[in-house]
């Protein structure tokens, strides 16, 4: 999968994704998840180790999909 094809943007729901989630962290006016559904195992065809999106008020601020080679952050402007 390219990074582009992630099924996650910016500004979406977390009810969308609220059964595939493990609560990570909680900080000052967000949350941190883990997305643990396991249907994405590579991206730009490197092996992902985990996957970090970030909501405020239910809504998607960030997201952090580590892979073994690198670390793409994908976030509000």
């Amino acid at each position: 999968m390219k990074i582009t094809e992630i099924p996650f943007k910016i500004g979406m729901q977390y009810e969308n994704w609220e059964f595939d989630l493990e609560l990570v962290d909680t900080k000052r006016g967000y949350e941190i998840y883990e997305y643990t559904k396991g249907d994405i195992t590579k991206i730009n065809g490197s092996k992902v180790e985990h996957i970090n999106l970030y909501f405020e008020l239910d809504i998607l601020i960030r997201i952090d999909i580590k892979t073994f080679d690198d670390l793409f952050i994908l976030a509000t402007p």
